[in-house]
């Protein structure tokens, strides 16, 4: 039997989970709030922080590290890869550290948290379909400006194993079904998948609806001139679309059970934006 420490970093939250090979035995949701992730200059400072989590995860489990056989953390914004597993070296927390991602991203850090845990006990790293796997059909690259391709960014971990998950209540396999699938958390993506691949996605950074952090799809000649006003940096401007957006810039709030919670007490304006927003829970 394998005892597997699973690691799942999201841009709200650190999903831990014990598994003993498929089963799941214990599992626990650490919540990040806006004001603690504000606290950080970048997603990469948070690496501590997110670890010390995680040991107290272990801790109040009581769960001896040297009992693992792996830890696997889920994958970032990397480099385009097929759909698949991959282990975790050196070379990939170095290319993490030295930001050759295509976005900044809480995923991120699920390499890294994986490999110093597997590292500190002499035990294998891996990560599964990542943020960055890649099965566009060539017209999905297709964005309207040739400078501007868009790109396969994704919750694909989520997301496979829903639609493999469908296909099993269906009597049949992922590789045999077409398949729309909506990931609801800080980030909000829609993806088509035909036969296993999934060909087509709103890269939740760039597009789609906003969510509890996140802009979504915006006005474009509008934002053309905000970033254009003198007021914001870029670094500004990227942090207030992927993580001071959406329902956090309306509600000053990217939790929505308070959001929830203001619209049951009467608050026209938070039942406004969670009916527009068609906002998920967290995750």
């Amino acid at each position: 039997m394998k005892h597997i420490l699973v690691i799942n970093p999201g841009g709200g939250s650190t999903k831990l989970a014990i598994y003993e090979d498929e089963t799941c035995v214990m599992s626990e949701t650490v919540a990040h709030p806006q004001d603690e992730i504000a606290g950080f200059t970048g997603v990469l400072d948070q690496l501590e922080s997110r670890e010390q989590a995680i040991g107290a995860f272990l801790e109040s489990r009581n769960v001896d590290l040297a009992t693992l056989d792996a830890v696997v953390g889920r994958g970032g914004a990397l480099k385009p890869v097929e759909s698949g597993t991959y282990v975790v070296d050196q070379a990939m927390v170095d290319d993490i550290r030295a930001g050759n991602v295509q976005a900044e991203h809480a995923s991120n850090l699920g390499p890294m948290l994986a490999f110093d845990i597997a590292q500190s006990i002499g035990k294998p790293a891996f990560i599964v379909d990542p943020v960055s796997v890649d099965e566009f059909i060539p017209e999905a690259r297709l964005s309207g400006d040739p400078e501007l391709p868009r790109k396969s960014l994704d919750h694909p971990l989520n997301a496979k194993m829903v639609a493999r998950r469908a296909a099993r209540e269906m009597g049949t396999s992922y590789g045999e079904i077409n398949v729309i699938v909506a990931h609801l958390g800080t980030g909000i993506s829609v993806s088509p998948h035909r036969k296993g691949k999934m060909i087509d996605v709103n890269n939740a950074h760039d597009g789609g609806p906003f969510s509890t952090q996140r802009t979504g799809s915006l006005p474009v000649t509008q934002l053309v001139k905000l970033c254009y006003s003198g007021g914001l940096t870029q670094d500004e401007m990227f942090v207030r679309l992927t993580q001071r957006g959406g329902m956090a810039a309306y509600l000053g709030t990217d939790s929505l059970p308070e959001a929830e919670e203001m619209a049951r007490r009467g608050d026209e304006h938070a039942g406004l934006v969670i009916s527009g927003g068609r906002l998920g829970p967290e995750g």
